[in-house]
């Protein structure tokens, strides 16, 4: 993973990173395998289960508008068998707080972060009751436009 350049290795040959289209994104071998998350045109996102990325491990979420990669949430795995009856606000809060720690300690830098493509950060989301690492990226209106 190379954050400061916003990418995302799900494979040796396939990334997650400004410009990816969804079509690209489906045609790839881990993205042909996605499962849809969330669909309500014009936004449609994919989510890859335990996917092992700098060493730890996450599900990930890609969020596409008009066909294009706007954001991408690596989140705490979930174990199996975990269910919403097992829910631990406490344990979701350390998650968000040690994976940001660990990123502000890769990079040495505070987050959240302001780059070229966007943005970086770590948080918890009290609506969600889940914390997550958030990659968003910037989009131009040519960009979304040209998708349509």
């Amino acid at each position: 993973m190379t954050f400061t350049a916003g990418i995302i290795h799900l494979s040796q040959s396939e990334v997650l990173r400004p410009g990816l289209t969804e079509t690209e994104f489906r045609l790839g071998n881990v993205g042909s395998k996605a499962e849809i998350f969330f669909s309500n045109p014009p936004h449609i996102s994919y989510k890859l289960s335990h996917r092992t990325i700098e060493e730890k491990e996450f599900n990930v979420i890609a969020f596409f508008e008009n066909g294009m990669l706007i954001r991408v949430t690596l989140a705490r795995p979930v174990k199996p068998g975990e269910t919403w009856a097992k829910y631990d606000r406490q344990m979701e809060l350390s998650w968000a707080k040690e994976t940001k720690m660990w990123v502000e300690l890769l990079l040495n830098h505070c987050l959240p972060m302001q780059l070229p493509w966007g943005t970086l950060d770590c948080n918890f989301d009290p609506r969600s009751g889940s914390g997550s690492l958030t990659l968003s990226y910037h989009i131009s209106k040519r960009q979304t436009s040209s998708r349509n």
